[in-house]
Order: C-alpha cells, then structure tokens, then sequence
C-alpha cells in the first residue's frame, strides 16, 4: 500500500514515543504479523476508544505502512497528541531524525 504523499513505509523496529502522564499517551509500534493491529488500553475506551483505533488506522494508511503493531497506553489525550506520538514513534522506528514533516497527517 502507498501512502498518500506516495510513500511506503515500514516499521523497522520497535519504538515507542509519549508518557503515561495525564492527558497523554504512550505509542510504541513494532513490526505487524501481516496486517495491522491496533491495541488500546484507555480510561474512555468505551467513550472514544472507536474514534482513537479508527485515527490510528488512518494515520498509517496515510504513511504507507500496511504492516504494524501499534499500542497505545491513552491517558486522556486529544486526537493531535495520539498523532503526534503514533507519527514520533514510525519515525523512532527508522532512526529518522531530521526532515520529519510534523503536521502533515492532521491537516489533510
């Protein structure tokens, strides 16, 4: 799969980003068995844990990663910060460090 800016990407090992404070999360992705799944542990899981699965398959869909692990440990934290953190943790993934467009995934 291709990602929207025409990319394929893939986890190469595993990294995480964020924290297990208040209203932040703890993202760590490793390489998927053939597929993608996400898994989610979350105070509002039955409030908004639908929306967080749904942001993080799209998030990869626009990366071209088409084969990940993806857990996610939320401590209440807003759609930009689960981004942000699922988009540090890929990027931790492939030792890239330089060039990073931030943002990109919540403006599309």
């Amino acid at each position: 799969m291709i990602g929207s800016k025409g990319v394929v990407m893939e986890i190469q090992k595993t990294a995480s980003a964020g924290t297990t404070e208040k209203c932040d999360c703890l993202v760590t992705v490793s390489t998927g068995s053939g597929g993608r799944t996400v898994e989610l542990k979350s105070k509002v899981l039955y409030e908004y844990g639908d929306r967080m699965v749904a942001l993080v398959h799209h998030c990869l869909t626009q990366m071209g990663i088409q084969d990940a692990l993806v857990e996610v440990e939320d401590m209440g934290a807003f759609d930009h910060i689960l981004v942000a953190r699922l988009q540090a943790a890929v990027y931790r993934s492939q030792d890239k460090t330089e060039n990073i467009p931030w943002g990109d995934l919540l403006y599309e």
